[in-house]
């Protein structure tokens, strides 16, 4: 902003409604995240310690530090490169195009949808209200 001192009256706006508590709790969630890294990596039961720490320090940077947005891509080539088990998706297979139509249907149902081991479940997004 000091660079841009014409923007301040932009980030006052964004930030206007923004409290001391959100911003920490923005902040306890940033730092939790390597936590969570670890925690998924080690769901996996045939992964060793060393496999998670590797690929925790592999998945640090791209996950976690470089990202500037929540909808950052993390694809094929960056999952092979730091070290995961990927295989690359033929668009033209079978299974390809089954995953594909279940994704259709998935968001053609405007409902949320949980897989569980026996079924799936599509429960009905939250009500908006307006203020």
């Amino acid at each position: 902003m000091q660079e841009s001192p014409d923007t301040y009256p932009l980030y006052a706006s964004l930030l206007a409604d923004v409290t001391a508590l959100q911003v920490q709790q923005a902040r306890a969630a940033l730092a939790r995240t390597g936590d969570l890294l670890l925690e998924a990596l080690r769901s996996n039961p045939d992964r060793s310690a060393d496999d998670v720490e590797r690929l925790a320090e592999a998945l640090t940077e791209p996950l976690i530090v470089a990202p500037k947005s929540h909808g950052a891509i993390f694809g094929y080539d960056e999952a092979h490169t730091a070290g995961l088990p990927v295989r690359a998706a033929d668009p033209s297979s079978t299974q390809w195009q089954v995953l594909w139509r279940l994704w259709a249907k998935y968001f053609a149902s405007n409902m949320r949808v949980y897989e569980g081991r026996r079924a799936s479940k599509l429960m009905p997004w939250p009500q908006q209200t307006a203020e």
